[in-house]
């Protein structure tokens, strides 16, 4: 079999390897373009690109994937893979694989189609998560699936911890549908109507936190939003962003000089913490604006915050 594998971040370099491993032929990787990449200018490459260029593999990486219709209808490839690829695989690719392509979705498909389903499923307070390999058709990830693995998601794991996790748990799953789903012993399951739910990817607008809400869904967005676009907010004129946090064991009665507004913030030896809508949430580690990642107390004694400095707002003028 010869497979031409699309994917671009690192979450996709297990299955590379995996195909790599095996008897399956990868003659080209298709990535998105690099980082900083702007028509005419291209960046550093993706974490596929250099992965694949490190094992011998050409690797292409187009603006659009229809640049490669030639190409790719000259390779003759069996089966087209793709792994967190970015970009949607019009009709014309698809028809250019007998065997189709085959998706490694990280969700339990249908729920979280689209393009964050790690994202969302820890923004939604999901406690079971799990990846999907689905044939590719010309709906957002709606095609059949014809295997797929669940596990639990930990309350304090980051979107980054789980999508590594699922990554690892996919990898050998996409080997063995691909081996099932060519000698017939792996069959397709139309995705049921009912259950489905779309993943868009998290734009930085829905990641500033309102500190009015509750401290679980509060710490579930910085879970989710980091490292980027990043769960954030305002103090003093200037953006913050919280990379890491988790529900404080202290309620606003519990601190003397507390007037319970939201966004009120506490400094003290153990670290810094803030008042949400409910209690308290501590500040494990922020990055405040042009500055680097720091504890939370490194940043309370670096600041010095004042009484009247809250979390929140909006930028000074």
């Amino acid at each position: 079999m010869r497979a031409v594998f699309f994917g671009s971040p690192a979450a996709a370099i297990p299955s590379l390897a995996a195909l790599l491993d095996s008897e399956i032929d990868v003659p080209l990787v298709v990535t998105q373009p690099g980082g900083g990449h702007r028509r005419g200018r291209q960046g550093r490459p993706c974490a596929v690109a250099s992965f694949a260029t490190e094992h011998g593999v050409e690797v292409r990486s187009p603006e659009r994937i229809n640049e490669l219709s030639e190409e790719l209808a000259r390779l003759g490839c069996d089966v087209g893979v793709v792994v967190a690829y970015g970009q949607i695989i019009p009709r014309r690719i698809i028809d250019l694989f007998p065997l189709g392509i085959f998706n490694l979705h990280f969700s339990l498909l249908p729920r979280w189609r689209g393009a964050a389903p790690v994202q969302r499923a820890i923004l939604a307070g999901d406690e079971v998560t799990g990846v999907s390999v689905m044939k590719i058709d010309e709906g957002l990830d709606s095609g059949p699936v014809y295997a797929s693995i669940e596990t639990s998601i930990d309350p304090d794991q980051s979107a980054a911890e789980l999508t590594s996790l699922l990554a690892t748990l996919g990898a050998p799953l996409l080997l063995a549908t691909l081996r099932g789903a060519t000698d017939g012993s792996v069959q397709p399951v139309e995705q049921p109507a009912d259950g489905v739910t779309v993943a868009p990817k998290l734009e930085k607008e829905e990641c500033e936190i309102d500190w009015s809400k509750p401290a679980e869904e509060i710490v579930r967005l910085v879970r989710a939003a980091g490292p980027k676009p990043g769960a954030w907010s305002m103090l003093r004129g200037r953006p913050i962003k919280i990379l890491r946090a988790r529900i404080g064991n202290r309620s606003s009665e519990e601190v003397s000089d507390c007037d319970g507004t939201p966004g009120f913030l506490h400094a003290s030896r153990s670290g810094l913490s803030v008042q949400a809508g409910d209690g308290f949430i501590d500040l494990l580690e922020v990055q405040p604006s042009g500055g680097r990642a720091m504890t939370g107390a490194e940043f309370a004694a670096g600041a010095r915050l004042g009484p009247l400095d809250r979390l929140g707002g909006a930028p000074a003028t």
